[in-house]
């Protein structure tokens, strides 16, 4: 815990200009000099719900991409007050839950009064000192270190490419990132050795443990034109980016026992039975049997859920960051509206008896 702190408070204040690391974000203008700042960045602003990392609470369906505002609603909402166990300051009425931060407390309110008994640790090759003997090491290892890169001891994390050559950095990560606890999960390597092999995308921050995962999310995201892999069924026109909708559409379009869902009121049929709800409150309900779905923006309603997200999008949203293509799984057309892709795959590539 204190590696990382110190880490961090190096870096960004006591590093020159032109020694400073930027890590940037490709989607925006947002900078940060410390790289897991710029990963929650775009875990929060720029992946879509599939692809973002989400932090759920245990005792209710509150769910965030930020875990500080995770562990801000638990605290907020859930804390036990006859459990939680509270440090108190013994000259002032000060109290907390963390006892780091008693001590933070302690050293800025009340200094002038224990001075005299803070023992402080300096370091013997510049004027840092702490009252943390583990500080001291940390320091010593980060700025004065001789020993080899090589023959340092890393800890990693089993879940992701996390390293740290600090065992207490580890066990926070664990316990912030993946709600272990315990030592029983953490193992201590050689930098060299790497149980985990990650497969990186070179284009976006998807990763992945398994190489065929990366190639299939390279095809269907980010290939275009000639070098676009096609799968194609054997048993009509119908082609797809991934091979896993191969089985998904024979098992839709060419089993002979597949259910219709139809409407009573006329000819339309579907394969699911959500459109005809949506299909009946849109053409046969009137009155106070029709659900409208309203913007929260402006007077606009309407009888269908793709029209107000088609409306929203189109009247309310003026940030690149807020708009979710919606990609043909059958070719390269893509759209902002979910409604206006179903249109096209009714048109290209659906037989008439399937379009709705």
């Amino acid at each position: 815990m204190y590696s990382s702190g110190l880490r961090h408070h190096v870096k960004t204040q006591h590093l020159a200009e032109q020694d400073i690391k930027w890590y940037e974000c490709k989607w925006c203008s947002f900078k940060t000099k410390i790289k897991l700042s710029l990963n929650r960045h775009i875990n929060s602003f720029h992946l879509n719900e599939n692809e973002a990392t989400w932090y759920g609470c245990d005792w209710c369906s509150f769910n965030t991409k930020n875990q500080c505002s995770l562990s801000r609603h638990i605290k907020a909402r859930h804390s036990d007050q006859h459990k939680v166990k509270w440090y108190e300051c013994k000259m002032c009425p000060y109290r907390t839950k963390d006892i780091l931060n008693l001590n933070t407390h302690i050293r800025l309110h009340h200094s002038k009064h224990t001075e005299q008994t803070i023992k402080w640790y300096e370091c013997v090759k510049c004027k840092f000192k702490t009252n943390y003997i583990a500080n001291l090491r940390n320091h010593i290892k980060m700025l004065h270190s001789d020993e080899p890169d090589h023959d340092i001891k890393r800890y990693e994390c089993e879940k992701c490419p996390f390293k740290t050559k600090y065992n207490s950095s580890l066990k926070n990560h664990m316990k912030t990132r993946h709600l272990v606890k315990g030592e029983h999960n953490i193992k201590r390597s050689v930098k060299k050795e790497r149980k985990i092999k990650w497969y990186e995308c070179q284009e976006c921050p998807f990763v992945t443990k398994h190489q065929a995962n990366l190639s299939r999310h390279t095809n269907t995201q980010h290939l275009q034109g000639n070098d676009v892999k096609w799968y194609k069924c054997k048993l009509c026109q119908f082609k797809s980016k991934d091979n896993s909708n191969i089985a998904r559409h024979v098992k839709l379009r060419h089993k002979n026992n597949a259910k219709l869902y139809e409407c009573q009121q006329c000819p339309y049929k579907t394969r699911h039975q959500s459109n005809i709800t949506s299909h009946i409150n849109a053409k046969h309900s009137e009155g106070q049997d029709v659900k409208w779905y309203e913007s929260s923006c402006c007077p606009f309603k309407t009888k269908r859920m793709s029209h107000l997200c088609r409306h929203v999008k189109a009247c309310h949203s003026n940030k690149e960051k807020d708009i979710k293509w919606h990609g043909c799984e059958s070719c390269e057309n893509r759209t902002k509206c979910s409604s206006e892709l179903k249109v096209h795959v009714n048109a290209e590539h659906l037989d008439e008896d399937e379009q709705h």
